[in-house]
């Protein structure tokens, strides 16, 4: 079995696919990632209420101690990731921006937030 080619990627996403062409940048952990976390979270949770089943610190910068590239990753499970309408408005409301739709894996979607000048 092959994965997906560049094309079908490039399709997946909404507005231009970004250039990652870049250095990764590592810092040390920082304290605030938890509570930078919990801001989000509360801002997730209130615009959606019940329909956020669950919303969870994911990704690096959610392990003490280790260091992580500076952004804050957030695992939010709907009910029905295909049901756009009904949560991906109330989440742009608050700054978060749909940027990529991966149907073949588990109807995942990607959005980008706000920075926090990190």
């Amino acid at each position: 079995m092959t994965g997906p080619t560049d094309d079908d990627i490039t399709a997946e996403y909404i507005g231009d696919r970004p250039i990652h062409n870049d250095v990764v940048q590592l810092v040390e952990y920082q304290s605030i990632w938890p509570e930078q976390f919990q801001r989000e979270a509360g801002r997730i949770q209130g615009a959606l209420g019940s329909r956020a089943l669950s919303i969870d610190h994911v990704g690096s910068t959610s392990v003490p101690g280790l260091a992580a590239k500076p952004i804050i990753d957030i695992a939010l499970t709907v009910a029905d990731s295909t049901d756009e309408a009904a949560y991906v408005p109330d989440l742009e409301a608050v700054g978060y921006q749909l940027r990529l739709r991966e149907p073949g894996w588990f109807e995942h979607a990607t959005f980008t937030g706000r920075c926090w000048g990190l």
